[in-house]
């Protein structure tokens, strides 16, 4: 008999740079569970394409091609530091009379990632590289806060070998 699964909330988030050569997080990534924004972190994977191919005078197809879709993902954090903007928007940060300070890049960056989301239940989901792309998201209100939402889409490995994604379930 089938165990029944059910992964629920998020007991971790891990935003990680890259290794090149094994293509793993590298030591030391951030963790931002506490800082997302009370339900906005989503992963989705998107309709893929179906191609079908007919004889001639045939309704049904003869051959069928199937594409998996995109799995992208976002989340808004409430921590806007200087240090979070970086991470997820790329530019530099500087340090003028104990005020860190966020400068915005000139031009958009390629920023990828290693993210790694743990449920509450110990489902543990691993992207092995990510195209993250970070942006502000601020309406001027007496009661909102300003946000830093991150979207990404999963990306195939650099390094032969590991899977676009890995979903384990927690032991039994």
């Amino acid at each position: 008999m089938a165990v029944k699964k059910y992964a629920y909330g998020i007991s971790s988030l891990i935003i990680s740079d890259i290794d090149p050569v094994t293509g793993l997080a590298v030591a030391g990534g951030v963790e931002v569970k506490d800082e997302v924004f009370r339900d906005t972190f989503n992963l989705t994977t998107g309709d893929g394409n179906r191609t079908d191919q007919f004889a001639e005078m045939s309704v049904n197809p003869d051959v069928s091609f199937l594409e998996q879709g995109t799995t992208t993902g976002l989340f808004s954090l409430m921590n806007t530091s200087a240090a979070r903007k970086q991470l997820l928007m790329g530019g530099t940060v500087t340090t003028v009379d104990l005020k860190e300070t966020w400068s915005q890049p000139n031009n958009k960056i390629a920023i990828e990632k290693n993210i790694v989301a743990t449920t509450v239940d110990g489902t543990v989901i691993t992207i092995y590289r990510a195209s993250v792309d970070g942006k502000l998201n601020f309406q001027f209100r007496r009661n909102n806060i300003l946000l830093l939402d991150a979207n990404f889409a999963i990306l195939q490995p650099k390094v032969d070998g590991l899977p676009a994604m890995d979903v384990s379930d927690p032991a039994a």
